[in-house]
Order: C-alpha cells, then structure tokens, then sequence
C-alpha cells in the first residue's frame, strides 16, 4: 500500500530524481534517474537483462540506500538498469505504457508498494499482446518492494528484501497470473468496501510515511469510532447476498501476509467474495483483531464464495479500495480480467523465495 508522488518537480531530472541520484551515488552505484547503469559483466555469455525500474521516490523514501544495493546487486548480475521515478499520481502508469511503446527493455520492475504495482499494472495492460491478452505485450514485470504491506511480493514468495528481489529478476523466471478489474481499472490482489475502504480513503499520507503499519492501526481505530451501520448487496455470478464489508480477493494475502481467502490462487482465473455478516463497531474490532492474529479467514462469520463476475452495491459513492488505494467508488462491478500478466518471481527450489 502507498500513495504514489504526488509531488510535481521540473521537467527532467526534477527535484526528487536530482536527491536520488545523489543517495544512489553515495550507496556506491552509478544509477541515476533516466540514466542506464550498466557496470558489472553478469554471467559470461548471457544476453544483457535491459530493465526499466519504474520507481517511486515517496514509498522507498525510507529505504533508499536498501534501493541502492538493490541496483547495485542488478549491475552485478550484468543487467542494463534504467531508473524512472514518479513525480505525480498517474505517473508509473504512463511511464508503464510508453516503456512497453518503446519496446527497448527486457523487463519492467516495479520499484514501489501496492499502490505503484497497480499503477504499474494497468499502463501495461493498456498495451496488451494482440494473442491471448497478455498485459505489457508479452514483457514480465519484476517487482523491488518498497511499500508499507507489500502484499504482491509476499503472494509470490519475493518478499520484501530488497537484494533478494534483484536476484529474483535476475533469475528471470516467470509466473503467468490472471488480472482483476474493477469498474474498468485492472487489479492485482484485492478490492474492498467497508471499513478497509474507509481507512484508506481517510489516511494521511504523511502519518503512513512516518508510522508505516502503525498508521493504518491508528486510523483504523478512528474509523471504527464513526462507523455507522451500513449494509452492501454483494452478487457474485448471479447469486445475491448482503454484507456489513466485503473483500474481493485474487490471492491469499490482504494487508501483508494475512491470509483473508485461503482458496485463492492468483495463477487462475477466478475471483473469491469474501463477505462479512456482522456490522457494528464491535464486530470490526474482532475482525481486525483476528486479522492481526491470521485467522481472519477462519472466521464464523465470513462467507467466502468463488466467482469470476461480482457486483456490490451499496451507499452511492461510497469508496473502493483496490490494491491498497482508493480506485473508485460504488456500485462496483467486480470480474476476471481478460488480461493476464507475466511476473519474475523465485524458480522452483530456489533459495531466493521468501519464508
């Protein structure tokens, strides 16, 4: 989960790409912001990895130096690194777009939280394949995660050390996973009304720089306080039901490495409703509660139905979450996406694969 920059600075290296390329410079590696890093062989006779990290300076701004090495271990492996920060809400997915028109990487990495993966994600599905829909044309994206929960990266066993994640891209090895969408804008994890949706709606993005995790305990607390009874009409394929918050999942983890739909599988095509019957504030402090102690997907309550077309009504304008960012706002309708998306994740038996 971040916010993406949503700072403006000049045209070019602006202010937030001139203070990175100075960090990356003092962490001993020659990357800047626009520029291709290209020291190190690799491995004799391998094809030169081209890469182009689109980066958000807001979300890794805490590790920078963690970011560095991570470049440095990328040059080491003998890649091309191309280091694109974000200046603005709605850059990565621009920055996504024209990487993929260009057609001069290998591999796009997505050098952020949840927030930029989703960006990320939905400038490459903006150019997918003529055959099979495949989101970035065929090219894999790789993640170095810098966010708050990092929930992508702990699905696909990366993690969130930041070396081990360039020795996944490194190794090249791919995973095809399937997309959602919502109201039109693809998503990779998960959507959700209710109570999560609020939280991310009222976060200040300066108290999440400051606190990380702690900050969406502390809002989450606020929120609780003012909640007011509110049901939603969750249909999935057709059949109805009602619920106080709903979370529609593509993988297993929400919010880290909780497990919130334990069936899910982002590698198929299909979709997990996951309904909570009990409104009131009570019944949200238990379930964050048992959230906290991973057994959220084990609660009485919770009603888990698969599905690959779901529609939530509710409240009109009430807001969406979808991968950690507000994405819209109800009626949602909720499907499979026709693209699927090539991600770097660890080989089969590999040490870089995260516990």
């Amino acid at each position: 989960m971040d916010n993406v920059a949503t700072r403006r600075a000049k045209p070019g290296l602006g202010g937030g790409a001139a203070v990175m390329r100075d960090e990356l410079s003092a962490a001993g590696t020659t990357a800047a912001a626009g520029t291709t890093q290209e020291t190190g062989t690799g491995v004799a006779g391998a094809v030169r990895q081209r890469l182009a990290v689109i980066f958000n300076p807001t979300a890794g701004r805490r590790r920078r130096r963690r970011f560095a090495a991570a470049l440095a271990r990328l040059s080491a492996h003998g890649a091309q690194v191309r280091v694109l920060p974000t200046e603005a809400r709605g850059d990565a997915e621009r920055l996504a777009a024209a990487v993929v028109a260009a057609g001069d990487a290998d591999a796009i990495v997505a050098a952020g939280g949840d927030g930029t993966i989703n960006e990320v994600i939905n400038g490459m599905a903006s150019a997918q394949s003529v055959a099979g829909g495949l989101a970035g044309g065929g090219l894999p994206l790789g993640l170095l995660p810098l966010g708050t929960a990092n929930v992508l990266a702990w699905e696909l066993g990366i993690g969130d050390d930041l070396v081990r994640a360039a020795d996944v891209i490194a190794g090249r090895a791919r995973h095809r996973i399937h997309l959602g969408r919502c109201n039109g804008r693809c998503f990779v994890m998960m959507v959700g009304v209710g109570l999560d949706a609020r939280i991310v709606a009222a976060m200040p993005p300066g108290l999440k720089r400051a606190l990380g995790k702690l900050a969406y305990g502390l809002e989450g607390l606020i929120q609780i306080a003012r909640l007011e009874p509110v049901r939603y009409r969750v249909t999935v394929d057709g059949t109805a039901g009602d619920a106080a918050a709903a979370i529609v999942a593509n993988g297993r983890f929400y919010a880290g490495r909780y497990v919130v739909a334990d069936a899910a599988d982002l590698g198929a095509p299909v979709l997990h409703a996951c309904c909570f019957a009990r409104g009131g504030r009570l019944a949200a402090l238990g379930y964050s509660m048992a959230l906290l102690a991973d057994r959220l997907h084990r609660a009485r309550d919770l009603t888990v139905a698969p599905g690959t077309r779901i529609t939530i009504d509710g409240p009109a304008g009430d807001p969406v979450q979808g991968d950690g960012d507000i994405i819209g706002h109800l009626p949602a309708t909720v499907e499979v996406a026709a693209e699927t998306l090539d991600m770097l994740v660890p080989a089969i038996g590999s040490p870089t694969a995260a516990a």
